[in-house]
């Protein structure tokens, strides 16, 4: 399998093109229900992006970044209707994300695993993570729920390293 363009990730990561990287350059299929959900009295619109055999990605733009403890209510309203899932949390000035995924293990609570990433860093560890998330053609017809479940829990499933 060839690398991703990193040229072409970076533009379109710029331009926060977030459907056509998953589409075009990730592989995954148009699809997934956009959502609306409340948290604190506050509306959330999430627009489905893409998925990949029930795994949607969403996109969530705002003005901020909600705080920790806010994208983690969000994660559980999305659960309600969408149980696997991936949240992009967008400024709207289209200056920073905050890739975000959910991790379940049974007997314990749910763990999220935050990414994030600006325009005024390097785009390599990001494109690193969405290598893992991609589906070739050859692959189309034998990938499951499972297979995009396990990629994204590769891309994402990363403790945070402390001195």
């Amino acid at each position: 399998m060839e690398p991703l363009n990193r040229t072409t990730i970076r533009q379109l990561l710029d331009r926060f093109e977030l459907q056509p990287l998953f589409i075009n350059e990730l592989g995954w299929d148009y699809g997934g229900t956009d959502l609306t959900v409340t948290v604190n009295d506050k509306k959330f619109t999430l627009q489905a992006i893409a998925h990949k055999r029930g795994f949607v990605a969403y996109q969530c733009v705002a003005r901020t970044i909600p705080d920790s403890q806010t994208r983690g209510k969000i994660h559980r309203e999305v659960a309600k209707t969408t149980h696997e899932h991936l949240i992009v949390f967008a400024l709207e000035d289209h200056s920073a994300l905050c890739w975000q995924w959910m991790k379940r293990e049974l007997g314990r609570p749910p763990r999220y695993r935050p990414y994030f990433y600006s325009q005024d860093q390097s785009a390599a560890a990001l494109t690193e993570r969405l290598e893992r998330l991609r589906f070739t053609l050859e692959e189309e017809e034998s990938v499951t729920l499972l297979d995009a479940t396990s990629r994204v829990r590769r891309a994402f499933d990363v403790e945070k390293v402390t001195k």
